[in-house]
């Protein structure tokens, strides 16, 4: 175990390694992963500062890691140095339009009304968007591309009146969407789409289909569905990261961008 001097004597260090960290966007996972090699560093080395140490120390350490019978490592962490030193991991990202909180409260209201017909699992409140572009898999050194593109984009804002409710057999989705849709989201996701494509970056092509899922796993077979309608102002549009977790995904907003 690390003793508490260990992280009373460098506060600023681990503060550190955390934001540089969390800026490349890198799994909670691999951000502890970092920490304990460093904790592991410093405690063999009678807890010296980093600063103070350079390749010779690094080097001693990792020989001993890789032959931990021969030269034991003293005080470490219950991570070994194997089982920790990970390669960051990839992120898995969407573009989207991301609801007020009014929009957001509206459209799980409707959500709620759907299910009481077709059952189902609802969308979360919090999780319910507008998916612009989808990515699946981004590497970490990529990123910070992902970023600078999004941040060129110039679109108007506009709004959306979602009025219809519709359920697609195929996939079982009970989905919210306006009758018409707004020149300016095509306007958006045709700019999104080119700057992907010219950055070389995969993202799903198919023909945009512009809907709020609100249900899954529905049945609305010879069901009527309940009218209503929602009003969104799309003042910015997002990038996120899916988390997945033991009750579904969790959606982390990365970064957000203004629209005219």
């Amino acid at each position: 175990m690390i003793d508490a001097a260990v992280l009373s004597t460098s506060p600023r260090l681990f503060d550190k390694v955390r934001g540089k960290i969390r800026l490349k966007h890198y799994s909670i996972s691999t951000e502890q992963a970092y920490l304990n090699w460093i904790k592991q560093f410093i405690c063999h080395f009678c807890k010296r500062h980093p600063n103070e140490m350079g390749a010779r120390e690094e080097g001693a350490l990792l020989t001993c890691s890789l032959s931990p019978k021969s030269l034991p490592l003293g005080e470490m962490d219950e991570v070994s140095f194997r089982e920790s030193h990970v390669e960051p991991t990839t992120a898995r990202l969407f573009f989207a339009l991301w609801p007020s909180a009014v929009a957001s409260a509206g459209l799980a209201e409707a959500g709620e009304r759907l299910h009481g017909v077709c059952g189902g699992r609802r969308t979360r409140a919090e999780t319910i968007h507008l998916t612009l572009a989808f990515l699946g898999e981004v590497g970490p050194e990529r990123i910070d591309d992902l970023l600078a593109l999004a941040g060129e984009i110039r679109a108007p804002a506009f709004c959306l009146n979602l009025t219809r409710f519709g359920w697609w057999p195929h996939n079982r989705i009970v989905w919210a969407a306006s009758d018409e849709t707004p020149a300016e989201l095509m306007l958006l996701v045709d700019a999104l789409r080119e700057k992907l494509h010219g950055e070389g970056f995969r993202f799903d092509t198919k023909p945009f289909v512009p809907h709020v899922t609100l249900l899954r796993k529905a049945d609305c077979r010879n069901k009527p569905l309940p009218a209503g309608e929602v009003e969104w102002r799309a003042d910015d549009f997002v990038l996120v990261r899916s988390v997945p977790g033991e009750s579904g995904s969790a959606y982390e907003v990365v970064d957000r961008w203004p629209l005219l």
